[in-house]
């Protein structure tokens, strides 16, 4: 069996709660359990290719204040 970290299984345990708040319940629980790990993977997977495709482009210029200055002033 597949090594789960802790961050995996506090991943699972939030889904798992919304999924509780929203009302599903058995085999419908499950089901939607599944498919929201399955997204979330997915959506991971793209965060991971596009940080390695952002880093690969670097030019020495860092834009994160110009990009996110309105959510970074505080």
């Amino acid at each position: 069996m597949a090594k789960i970290s802790s961050f995996a299984l506090c991943i699972g345990d939030l889904i798992l709660a919304d999924l509780l708040e929203e009302g599903y319940a058995g085999d419908e629980l499950l089901a939607k359990f599944r498919e929201r790990q399955s997204d979330l993977h997915a959506a991971v997977k793209h965060l991971i290719s596009d940080s390695g495709e952002v880093a690969r482009n670097f030019n020495g210029v860092d834009k994160t204040e110009a990009l996110f200055s309105d959510v970074m002033s505080g």
